[in-house]
C-alpha cells in the first residue's frame, strides 16, 4: 500500500510468479518490480484485510481496497512460499473486483 519496493524485493524469490487472474501473468524479480512501480501512481486511501490464512508453504489473504479516488476493490491474493518459514514468496494469483 505504501509502494516500498525494498520491502517486496526482499521478500520475494527470484523466480517470482504473479498472475492477475483475468489480467496479466508475471514472471522474474524484474518484471515483478517494474509492474509495482508502474501501479505506484494508483495512491490507496484505505486497505481492509478480512482474513489471513497460513499453513505450511502457503497463505492466502482477502480484504477490500479504496483508492484515493473512492474507486473500491475486492480482492484475494494465494501465496506460495519458499519454505515453511514464510520467507521468499515464490507465486502469487491474484483475483480483483471492482465493488
Amino acid at each position: 500500500m505504501k509502494g516500498d519496493l525494498t520491502f517486496f524485493s526482499d521478500g520475494i524469490s527470484e523466480d517470482i510468479s504473479w498472475y492477475m487472474v483475468g489480467d496479466r501473468h508475471i514472471q522474474g524479480k524484474p518484471d515483478f518490480l517494474a509492474a509495482l512501480e508502474q501501479m505506484k501512481d494508483g495512491k490507496a486511501a484505505e486497505l481492509i484485510i478480512h482474513k489471513i490464512i497460513t499453513h505450511g508453504r502457503e497463505g492466502t489473504v482477502d480484504g477490500e481496497l479504496t483508492m484515493a479516488d473512492g474507486e473500491r476493490y475486492a480482492y484475494c491474493d494465494l501465496y506460495e512460499f519458499s519454505g515453511a518459514k514464510g520467507k521468499g514468496a515464490r507465486s502469487i494469483q491474484s483475483y480483483v473486483i471492482e465493488i
